[in-house]
């Protein structure tokens, strides 16, 4: 700065903090952290690792998850990094029968107790055990409530055109981020997230609280909270057969024609090439990405999934009788 230039220093690893290529380089450092894994799998996303482990009582996923945490620990070391014991949280996944059958996990890490945890926040959302997302949509209603109360101030003084960007900046991001990923939601926080989205419009729009649902969204050209989720994965989905979509998300779509079936004869399905709907029972899985995202994509004309780009497959996808507003 002002032709004056710092000491030089020697830099054998690390990076400097705020530089461009700082996170770029700490990902390409970071990378084989897996490699030193055994059993678990490894969820790899910045500064962010999460470690994955399945197994059959409390015991086995103690021992997998300790075994696991040492070599972590280990590589770690190796690489000049520490692990910030009071940020690593444990938390197991499962039914409500599989989860009273397991009892308090006790993993540790270099002599420190890793602290087991009913709900965590993972890349903004709030996982919970049985991942109903019920404490995720608790965080957006807590979250919108003060920015609907400024929108309420506002509108008389900004307008109804300026409000609607201010809610389309302020609101519905909230009510958008990772939304393919909680399809399992219940009514009652279905209906949390539409309450959320009504109120504001009808502030918008100005008119009375009794107004119509329907009006109010036919008025504005919106969709209601639901839909929108509906359109954000069938897109999603659309990225991932037409290669726009990351490798690891991908996978999770297989096409029919290229699935190794127990059946020899030509279905209809399959000569639609339509894509593979996993055979799901458990209620929280029928409502993943895998199983939602393909049995809705299913049902589409091929001229829409077909389409020559993202913004086609969008366009044609709101000429529906599904998404007209």
């Amino acid at each position: 700065m002002n032709d004056v230039l710092s000491k030089k220093e020697r830099v054998v690893y690390g990076v400097p903090q705020g530089s461009i290529l700082g996170p770029l380089l700490f990902v390409i450092f970071i990378n084989d952290l897996p490699d030193t894994m055994n059993t678990c799998r490894t969820h790899l996303y910045a500064d962010d690792t999460a470690l994955s482990v399945s197994g059959i009582s409390t015991n086995d996923l103690e021992t997998q998850l300790n075994r696991e945490m040492t070599k972590a620990s280990e590589w770690m070391k190796r690489n000049h990094l520490t692990l910030n014991a009071k940020k690593t949280k444990v938390m197991t996944f499962g039914t409500a029968q599989t989860l009273n059958k397991v009892g308090e996990l006790n993993i540790s890490s270099d002599g420190t107790d890793i602290e087991v945890v009913n709900t965590f926040k993972y890349l903004g959302i709030y996982l919970d055990r049985r991942l109903t997302f019920t404490e995720h949509v608790q965080y957006i209603r807590r979250k919108c409530t003060g920015r609907i109360r400024m929108l309420a101030k506002l509108r008389p003084i900004m307008g109804q055109n300026v409000t609607l960007d201010l809610y389309k900046s302020l609101i519905t991001p909230l009510l958008d981020y990772g939304d393919i990923i909680y399809n399992t939601l219940s009514a009652r926080d279905n209906n949390v997230l539409q309450r959320i989205q009504n109120a504001t419009l009808k502030i918008i729009l100005q008119v009375p609280k009794r107004t119509s649902t329907v009006d109010i969204h036919r008025m504005l050209g919106l969709n209601m909270v639901a839909d929108r989720r509906h359109e954000h994965t069938l897109t999603q989905v659309f990225k991932c057969t037409h290669g726009l979509a990351p490798e690891k998300v991908s996978r999770q779509i297989v096409h029919r024609t290229t699935e190794n079936t127990r059946h020899d004869m030509q279905t209809r399905s399959m000569t639609r090439d339509d894509l593979l709907v996993p055979d799901y029972r458990l209620e929280t899985t029928r409502g993943s990405f895998r199983f939602r995202g393909p049995s809705w994509y299913n049902r589409l004309d091929q001229d829409i999934r077909t389409a020559p780009s993202v913004n086609a497959f969008k366009n044609a996808l709101r000429r529906t009788e599904m998404f007209k507003v």
